[in-house]
């Protein structure tokens, strides 16, 4: 993202924004069931599902990890093209600042708060429940996996204690207390 906002519609930033966009077009199941494909069930690199070994979580994490990866890249990109553009990262240039000083100090420190932002949420919706279609088709158990497995047993104590779970992870941190 700071390499494509360096040169806004340069090559660079053509091909991020490219492969960005992809990453946030394709759909978690379907980005899952290719990775099982092509490095479980072609190359026999790492196994299909389950978690019992460390190799069990690397394809779904992946999976998790890709569109969120591509939301924060496009997120860094644009606020960098924002940063850059103020005067202050052109006061610095004038004053003969590093050009490693200006962009990844001073600018990147303020292009990073809706980054920072961003990745709290993607955070909580791993633990709400977007989890629950990779968890589906890695056949790996989760909080999302079980709450859809309270519902469908109508086992309210459990659902309750994830929807807990959930609400204090996601709980307003303004003028509250912490409750622990």
């Amino acid at each position: 993202g700071i390499i494509a906002a360096l040169k806004p519609g340069g090559i660079s930033d053509r091909g991020t924004v490219f492969v960005s966009l992809i990453g946030l077009s394709v759909p978690q199941f379907w980005l899952g069931l290719l990775l099982i494909v092509v490095f479980a069930v072609q190359w026999h690199w790492l196994p299909t599902s389950g978690i019992a070994t460390p190799a069990h979580i690397i394809l779904p994490a992946v999976t998790m990890a890709l569109p969120a990866l591509a939301r924060m890249v496009m997120i860094v990109r644009s606020s960098m093209i924002d940063e850059l553009n103020q005067q202050y990262v052109k006061t610095g240039f004038a004053k003969g600042l590093p050009f490693y000083r200006v962009v990844g100090m001073h600018a990147l420190r303020n292009a990073a708060l809706p980054v920072v932002t961003l990745g709290g949420w993607e955070l909580i919706r791993a633990v709400a429940g977007y989890s629950v279609v990779v968890e589906t088709v890695f056949a790996c158990p989760g909080l999302g996996l079980t709450a859809i497995q309270a519902i469908e047993r109508e086992d309210l104590i459990l659902l309750q204690a994830i929807v807990f779970t959930v609400a204090v992870t996601v709980r307003h941190k303004g003028n509250c207390r912490p409750i622990w």
